[in-house]
């Protein structure tokens, strides 16, 4: 190619033609030109279709994980729901002064217990290390980056630490002294049921204890539904890039 435009050049010379040189000179650097942006522009076609693509495996993939964080928050609301009704038989049976029945001992085995999910992070991680202006969506960044930054690491801190700490510091010493615990059947005995009736202390624990247990359960559901409007979110942009 370049030798044909040199040919002419020469023969355009040779001729002393100096208006048609000049013209062709002028023609050939447009040409080179054009040809030099329109490469430019392919280049960054190419940069810009593989920076989407890259988006939206990242997107994908943090789907997936959030995806699987909603199953857990699914399933630890479905458990703590369980051990609040558990806690509201217990008192009822104490405060209404209700005969001992072993159906009891269920109760106060599974009442003692709670659910904070651990949430994976290992997707989120990796973005955030590559750089979440990899996720071209200024306002889908910050969405993802509260719900993993400050809604996961409330319930993984704040709520286990309450549910952890209650249970060390108050639940632990206090089922030692006036329970026998079957743990291969799943069921705790007290030791005096007609003592455990008068306790005002425990009676304080159970009320306690299901404040608590009420507040986890209205903090999971909370993150649920920020957890579900977020993957749903990411859901409508990946359709986007695969329409």
């Amino acid at each position: 190619m370049f030798k044909i435009f040199q040919r002419i050049r020469l023969k355009l010379i040779d001729q002393g033609n100096l208006q048609k040189y000049l013209a062709y000179a002028v023609g050939e650097i447009i040409l080179v030109v054009v040809g030099i942006l329109l490469a430019l522009q392919i280049n960054s076609w190419n940069e810009a279709r593989k920076a989407m693509k890259l988006e939206n495996q990242y997107l994908v993939n943090i789907s997936n994980e959030i995806r699987a964080s909603l199953v857990k928050l699914d399933q630890a609301l479905d458990f703590n729901q369980t051990t609040l009704e558990h806690i509201e038989n217990i008192i009822i049976h104490l405060e209404e002064g209700m005969p001992y029945s072993p159906s009891l001992d269920t109760s106060f085995f599974i009442y003692q217990y709670s659910i904070i999910p651990e949430l994976n992070f290992t997707t989120y991680e990796t973005i955030k290390n590559v750089g979440l202006n990899s996720i071209s969506s200024h306002d889908l960044r910050l969405t993802i980056s509260k719900l993993y930054e400050e809604d996961f690491i409330f319930l993984t801190n704040t709520i286990r630490e309450n549910e952890k700490q209650f249970y060390q510091n108050v639940m632990t010493q206090f089922h030692i002294e006036h329970f026998k615990e079957t743990t291969y059947a799943s069921t705790t005995s007290p030791n005096n049921y007609k003592s455990l009736q008068q306790n005002q202390k425990y009676n304080n624990i159970l009320h306690k204890l299901k404040g608590i247990r009420t507040y986890s359960n209205f903090s999971i559901e909370s993150v649920r539904k920020k957890t579900a409007e977020t993957l749903n979110t990411i859901e409508q942009k990946i359709n986007k890039y695969n329409k």
